[in-house]
């Protein structure tokens, strides 16, 4: 069989829910002669990446295209099978700069002291949120879930919010951690993609 290659920029968000916050990104195609996709990449402005084959059809962020590319739509965009192996292949690290933010996230929430780094000294004062979660796993499951979630990264991956993020884990924390009569609510509501578990 002989195969194409192709690249194509997408200059524009992808509008789903899920991906929209990801920015532009870039399309890469593996296709047989009459143009049916065999492999794709999509590479997005955050640095993350998607990639679907026969082995992966599809998952929550996308799916394999299901149809044959328009040759018009991509002339001048043929790329070398070299090329495409090299992005196909490609594995991906986290940041050094994430790494230190988890580090710092799990250090301040394991010793207690998350009130002094999230910009508000009130959230939790006086809550021993460690007491109440210590056998509560799926909470803390959900708490770090959440700042993982709202981290947002640069192009180098740099962390560009990381007191934003844990005020956002704090706040779910203080929710749970609620006495009786206790008129405290998260605002902003939590969105569906701030909770999920990945």
């Amino acid at each position: 069989m002989n195969k194409k290659y192709f690249k194509k920029f997408w200059n524009e968000s992808s509008g789903d829910e899920l991906t929209n916050s990801w920015g532009n990104s870039t399309y890469y195609f593996e296709t047989d002669e009459d143009l049916n996709i065999l492999k794709q990449v999509q590479i997005f402005q955050n640095g993350n990446i998607l990639k679907y084959d026969d082995r992966n059809l599809e998952n929550q962020f996308g799916f394999l295209t299901n149809h044959p590319l328009e040759i018009e739509d991509f002339e001048g965009n043929e790329i070398s099978k070299t090329q495409f192996s090299e992005v196909y292949t490609f594995e991906t690290f986290l940041s050094k700069d994430f790494k230190s933010a988890l580090r710092h996230f799990v250090y301040y929430y394991t010793n207690g002291t998350l009130q002094y780094v999230i910009g508000d000294d009130e959230l939790l004062k006086d809550i021993d949120y460690r007491e109440r979660f210590k056998n509560e796993g799926s909470l803390v499951e959900k708490t770090f879930a959440i700042f993982s979630n709202n981290i947002k990264m640069d192009e180098d991956g740099k962390v560009l919010n990381l007191q934003h993020s844990m005020k956002r884990a704090s706040q779910w924390i203080r929710e749970f951690c609620k006495e009786k009569n206790d008129t405290y609510e998260v605002k902003p509501e939590f969105e569906d993609w701030e909770i999920e578990l990945h």
